[in-house]
């Protein structure tokens, strides 16, 4: 057998410890941390203690725009979700606002609306809870995946990150995946031309929650 038996004793001065095929590891500050493959890359979440299930916890803030709010999960996050099962969503307005609520909701958004058509543009802070796929689920998409990217598909993710009690940042991402356009000419000439779009993007914060 290959198994080590320490006997009670102790391992010491350890940096980290990496679990088998790099799928987890505890890195030199204490926190274990899961990879979990999916078609749109290797994602990493740490561990947290819960009871019941594998959740995903994310947050992140943001602003309503005249009463309303859309927000679009990364696409990284998205992979990991189980599509059968809502979000669980919880938020903390930072503004005056005539009341919020969550008008829609999905494995990969939520929207948010002011009561009475209010108009508000206050800023808003929101976690969302999510149920993480089975491992052998993710394995089956991720063999699965095709090999070129869809064609056209833009998303723009808009991230507000707040310091304190005032507001530091705003940050626009815009994430492009866009088909390689190859265009060769005719057989007397040496010209080809290639145009490729290709850029990424990842907007939130994300936990891993296990039982």
């Amino acid at each position: 057998a290959n198994d080590l038996d320490l006997n009670f004793n102790s391992i010491i001065n350890v940096a980290t410890i990496i679990g088998k095929d790099n799928k987890w590891r505890i890195d030199e500050d204490g926190n274990l941390i899961q990879k979990i493959a999916t078609e749109k890359g290797d994602k990493e979440i740490y561990g947290l203690q819960s009871s019941g299930k594998q959740e995903i916890v994310i947050s992140g803030t943001s602003t309503l725009e005249n009463g309303t709010k859309k927000v679009i999960l990364a696409e990284l996050d998205q992979a990991i979700i189980d599509t059968t099962v809502p979000l669980k969503i919880f938020f903390n307005m930072s503004g005056e606002t005539k009341g919020v609520y969550i008008a829609e909701r999905s494995y990969d958004s939520f929207v948010l609306k002011e009561n009475d058509n209010g108009q508000s543009n206050a800023e808003f802070d929101w976690t969302v809870m999510a149920k993480i796929l089975s491992p052998a689920t993710n394995a089956g998409q991720a063999d699965s995946a095709p090999a070129t990217a869809d064609a056209g598909v833009v998303e723009d993710i808009v991230v507000d990150i707040s310091v304190g009690n005032s507001q530091d940042t705003t940050s626009t991402i815009e994430t492009s995946t866009t088909t390689p356009l190859v265009t060769t000419v005719e057989p007397d000439a040496s010209t080809t031309t290639v145009d490729v779009v290709d850029s990424s993007s990842d907007s939130s914060s994300s936990t891993l929650v296990t039982p």
